[in-house]
């Protein structure tokens, strides 16, 4: 679980406290006398720090900081304004010839006249470096600096609640508390810092593109090799199969040829049933002193009888009456011959099966 360190910066004096969750888990105080010895001052506090810190802010007092409202700042964005302000920083604070860090953003709304209130804060640059570098020594870099009554808020000069315990102690370390558990508008970050974090930020960028392109690429080879080997099992599978499948394959085209030819067969017989009766009724249905020399049915259900009868009208008009034979015609001239003592109309009738009796 991480915790965050939050530093109260006065003259002449360091605290800090560690908040995890809220609760306090370490707290020191330490005095310094100049800027470099605020550098070693700050190294040593942050390095009796408990582990796991992830996030460090610092909180200026009043007296190393100036932060202030102003009404008729130009109609700006907060970047466009930030960089009017750092332009020209001597017009909004004294600061001698010490070079400031500043920042601002818009407070509240305009008056119409394209002007509008800002919240601006400004601190000597070498004050801030020297913050920087006793944390850098200390292996931490602080994500915000900003003047303690933009964490506390103004008029509140009770500790907070986790702090109480602490009697009057609890008060010194309100703002350490409050740099430890606020995050403030304005940041007030020397040049060097915020082109560190911008590096720190660049580089943590490259290292998750990396990251992801490596994930990537490891899932696409886990993925390859899991379709190589499954490939390989079904392969092996198959070739384990084979004899079986083709002997299953074989009866089965066995089967379907008996199938047909049980089927052929049946449609026969039952063909050969329906013609046999067919021509029972055909024979009755002759005329008188008629035969017949030839009956035949062919698959397509066209048939044709020959024979021979006094008169072969007779026997297309007797043909007509026979259920499941339609359409009787002679085909072809109709002959006469001498067949003993008599004449008899050699006749040749085409018809087609018209269906079941």
């Amino acid at each position: 679980m991480s915790a965050t360190l939050g530093i109260a910066v006065e003259v002449g004096r360091v605290r800090a406290v560690a908040v995890t969750r809220g609760l306090v888990t370490w707290a020191g105080e330490a005095e310094y006398a100049s800027h470099a010895d605020l550098a070693e001052v700050l190294a040593r506090l942050a390095a009796e720090r408990p582990a796991r810190v992830r996030t460090v802010r610092i909180a200026l007092g009043a007296a190393l900081a100036d932060r202030k409202v102003v009404q008729a700042m130009p109609k700006l964005g907060a970047r466009d304004l930030a960089r009017h302000v750092a332009l020209q920083p001597r017009r909004y604070f004294l600061a001698n010839t010490v070079s400031l860090v500043t920042d601002a953003v818009p407070f509240g709304r305009g008056n119409g006249n394209g002007r509008r209130p800002a919240l601006i804060a400004a601190a000597p640059e070498p004050l801030l470096d020297a913050i920087a570098a006793g944390l850098r020594a200390a292996g931490l870099t602080p994500e915000a600096i900003a003047p303690a009554e933009d964490f506390s808020g103004e008029g509140n000069a009770d500790p907070p609640g986790p702090l109480r315990h602490l009697g009057d102690a609890g008060a010194r370390y309100a703002t350490a508390y409050a740099a430890a558990t606020r995050s403030p508008r304005l940041l007030l970050l020397p040049a060097t810092l915020r082109e560190r974090n911008q590096r720190d930020r660049a580089l943590s960028c490259r290292r998750w593109i990396i990251a992801g392109a490596l994930s990537l690429a490891l899932g696409a080879v886990s993925y390859v090799g899991a379709l190589s080997r499954q490939r390989s099992g079904a392969e092996a599978e198959l070739l384990r199969l084979r004899h079986g499948v083709t002997s299953a394959l074989s009866a089965r085209a066995d089967l379907d040829r008996v199938t047909d030819a049980l089927a052929f067969l049946a449609g026969v017989e039952q063909r050969r049933t329906h013609h046999a009766a067919l021509l029972a009724r055909v024979t009755v249905a002759l005329p008188d002193s008629a035969f017949l020399a030839a009956f035949r049915v062919d698959p397509d259900g066209r048939g044709m009888l020959a024979g021979y009868a006094p008169r072969a009208a007779d026997v297309v008009a007797a043909l007509e009456h026979v259920v499941g034979l339609g359409g009787p015609a002679l085909d072809g001239p109709v002959t006469r011959e001498v067949q003993g003592s008599r004449e008899w109309d050699r006749f040749t009738v085409r018809f087609r099966v018209g269906g079941r009796p």
